[in-house]
């Protein structure tokens, strides 16, 4: 039965990571993370890990009255893994987050953290990404088109940041990783403890003529009897005589008679 069990609960954990990997569909967001503050007309550097070959990425924000979504860009990026240069120039804006998708159907991607976004901005502009913040003067920086949709040079991205969904699916894995350990270790112990009480205890000998003593004493063993020819040793020239006659019995003469005496003599009473 424990067998059972810790098999039940390796399945069981097996399920939960497929289930974990497949909410995000093998997308990862290396940048921005979470709890993020950037101010108005800041470049965002968004770098992601991913498997589609021709992934678009869309742009959400908020604005800052009553939080409800005013802005949805899409534009193409590079394929797998990449990054893109988004400028937050929109106005009235309270907080942005990205979303990866391999094609323009809903549910199928990835959502990015979400960032804060000052209503102010810097006095120059910053471009931030992975741990690097630079002038906007000395990095590249996104323009925005005629139709609002920022237009971004591709750059280079390096490995040095994670975002929320890549440190809980760590985070999930350690934690699973653990319990299966866990189980797999709880099934050889108590299979090797069986294997030791097994040989502890000694096996009862049992005669191989009879069958061993039943518990239910109403019934007895059926015991065939075996029987073989009586052996005789003898003499090879054993010789046989006749044996003699035994004298018959005789009675004794008769011939002379006596008269057992009567005893005491009997008196009449007065």
């Amino acid at each position: 039965m424990a067998e059972i069990s810790h098999l039940l609960l390796a399945v069981l954990c097996t399920f939960l990571s497929l289930m974990v990997s497949a909410d995000y569909h093998g997308v990862t967001f290396l940048f921005p993370i979470d709890g993020l503050t950037l101010s108005h007309d800041d470049t965002v550097n968004v770098t992601y890990t991913s498997d589609f070959p021709v992934p678009l990425l869309y742009t959400f924000c908020r604005n800052s009255t009553d939080n409800n979504l005013i802005t949805e860009v899409r534009e193409s990026v590079p394929g797998f893994n990449g990054s893109e240069l988004v400028q937050l120039k929109w106005p009235n804006i309270s907080s942005c987050y990205w979303d990866l998708r391999p094609n323009t159907s809903y549910g199928y991607g990835a959502n990015s953290p979400s960032i804060n976004v000052l209503a102010t901005s810097r006095p120059e502009p910053s471009t931030v990404g992975l741990a690097q913040v630079t002038a906007t003067g000395a990095a590249e920086t996104g323009s925005a088109s005629s139709d609002g949709t920022p237009s971004s040079t591709p750059s280079s991205s390096s490995s040095s940041g994670l975002s929320t969904g890549a440190k809980a699916g760590i985070g999930v894995g350690v934690a699973l990783g653990v319990i299966i350990i866990a189980a797999v270790a709880g099934f050889f112990f108590l299979r090797r403890r069986k294997q030791k009480t097994a040989v502890a205890v000694p096996n009862t000998p049992v005669s191989p003529d009879y069958p061993a003593y039943p518990k239910n004493t109403r019934w007895r063993p059926q015991v065939t009897p075996q029987y073989r020819e009586a052996t005789f040793a003898h003499s090879p020239h054993q010789e046989y005589h006749e044996a003699h006659d035994v004298p018959k019995p005789q009675e004794l003469p008769s011939d002379v008679k006596h008269e057992m005496p009567a005893g005491e003599l009997r008196h009449e009473l007065r």
